[in-house]
């Protein structure tokens, strides 16, 4: 998709953060996507926030 950033597992165990950049069109559908879930997940809340392009990110990783 052309996203850089990076996403991870909460402590809590049942969260996700993500940091994305990226066009905006590929970030709303990455939104989009990330509402829906993978298949035969449940997804109960979904909370957004926008800010300023960094450039921080070359890539897109998994933390741990």
């Amino acid at each position: 998709m052309g996203i850089r950033g990076w996403v991870r597992n909460l402590p809590e165990g049942d969260a996700v953060q993500i940091v994305a950049e990226g066009e905006k069109q590929d970030l709303l559908k990455l939104v989009e996507l990330l509402k829906r879930g993978p298949p035969g997940a449940l997804v109960e809340k979904s909370d957004e926030s926008w800010g300023e392009y960094s450039g921080a990110y070359s890539g897109f990783q998994i933390k741990f």
